[in-house]
């Protein structure tokens, strides 16, 4: 579980650096406009994946699990928020960067779906004590 909280606080922090490089205007253009794309899914993937074994809501993530987000992120950022507001702007070149992103985030979901089966087997143990 370590493990999974050191990946998402890196990730998180990286997501903070390139979003603080964007709006200052500094570092090579694809870096400003690209990076912060590149990895928000695999932010909001392992905050969600943190967020439930929090809640002990242990849940077994598949890959439709990131293709939902994927395309959540994709329709709420580049179709429905230009739509609303002149601050944000459609790019396919975002959209894909997204898809690349869950590609990467698929590739955490056996490391973290062995994670939730040990907490279960840790959990079940207890209450087996427990009764």
């Amino acid at each position: 579980m370590k493990k999974v909280s050191y990946w998402f606080l890196g990730l998180l922090v990286s997501y903070l650096i390139f979003h603080v490089l964007q709006s200052r205007g500094l570092g090579p253009t694809w870096l400003r406009w690209y990076a912060k794309d590149l990895i928000v899914v695999p932010v909001v993937f392992l905050g969600a994946f943190l967020a439930m074994n929090e809640f002990n809501k242990s849940r077994h993530f598949r890959r439709r699990d990131v293709l939902a987000l994927v395309i959540y992120t994709s329709l709420l950022f580049e179709w429905f928020l230009p739509k609303v507001g002149s601050k944000y702007h459609s790019d396919g070149m975002d959209v894909l960067m997204y898809i690349i992103g869950g590609l990467i985030s698929v590739c955490f979901l056996p490391s973290l779906n062995n994670v939730n089966l040990k907490i279960r087997n840790v959990e079940n143990s207890l209450k087996g004590s427990n009764a």
